[in-house]
């Protein structure tokens, strides 16, 4: 599947390993909406079928890279198998099908536990065909796009809406210690930016929801003999970007506060190294 703002006609072979602009959407937690083209030989109900998994992480944080990632390390994740289907009518001839993820027919809403987070298969059951003669049916579109309204309503004004921490809530004792939760949204009213950071804690020290966390987990190395001391830390605003630019459909961009003039004297020597 072309990525999410390409026809399907301009998708390639890969012949070699290579960097390139087009990729198969694997992810659609991002996503609320998959539209597709269709020429149907006939009018008729076609379901289609998405088989996925969602990815569940423990991650230990550990400083040392033996205990964390290596033979003795403790990351690991599982999946779970999930399937959903949507119907749909065509008529004869061109079709454009917008489908709501957030309706399928068995009334799971892919978020949380259930959102679709590794696509792996997507398959279209066609109506029986009860004549003596094959029929053609052509796929001429599949995207994952943001709402563009349909015959009945308009698009909406505003696709996205997030909420945050403010930089200096880590601060806080209570925060620190309860909610961990840094920036989150939903998109087209869909639930989106479901991380999963792999901590053993519910939903990863965000209290009740997956979300992008502000604070990094970190643990000393099980053969550590030292204090006992704590190193969970504030990101900085620029990994928090660059950790919501990783998702799928989303673009970040940071504007370096710490290099503007208002962060330097008259030496240039800057007054806070990073923002968190």
């Amino acid at each position: 599947m072309p990525s999410p703002n390409r026809a399907l006609a301009l998708n390639i072979t890969y012949t070699e390993p290579a960097s390139t602009t087009y990729e198969d959407i694997w992810n659609w937690s991002e996503f609320a909406y998959v539209q597709l083209g269709i020429t149907a030989p006939r009018a008729g109900t076609v379901t289609m079928v998405v088989d996925y998994k969602e990815v569940a992480v423990t991650d230990p944080c550990y400083t040392c890279f033996d205990y964390r990632y290596g033979i003795e390390g403790g990351f690991s994740y599982t999946t779970t198998d999930h399937q959903l289907t949507w119907d749909f009518d065509v008529d004869v001839g061109a079709n454009t099908v917008l489908i709501d993820l957030c309706l399928p027919n068995e009334g799971v809403v892919p978020v949380a536990a259930a959102r679709m987070q590794h696509v792996e298969d997507v398959t279209f059951r066609l109506p029986t065909n009860t004549g003596d003669d094959p029929e053609t049916w052509n796929l001429t579109g599949f995207n994952l796009v943001l709402d563009p309204g349909d015959d009945t309503r308009a698009a909406p004004e505003t696709h996205t809406a997030a909420r945050f921490k403010r930089s200096w809530d880590w601060l806080n004792e209570d925060a620190f210690d309860g909610d961990w939760f840094g920036f989150g949204a939903v998109v087209d009213g869909k639930d989106c930016l479901e991380v999963d950071y792999g901590y053993e804690v519910p939903f990863g020290f965000s209290d009740h929801e997956r979300k992008l966390l502000y604070l990094q987990r970190m643990e000393h190395c099980p053969t550590y003999t030292g204090p006992d001391t704590r190193l969970d830390y504030a990101k900085s605003i620029a990994r928090l970007v660059l950790e919501l630019g990783w998702q799928e459909g989303w673009t970040t961009t940071e504007n370096d506060p710490a290099s503007t003039s208002q962060n330097q004297d008259a030496d240039t020597n800057r007054l806070k190294a990073a923002f968190n």
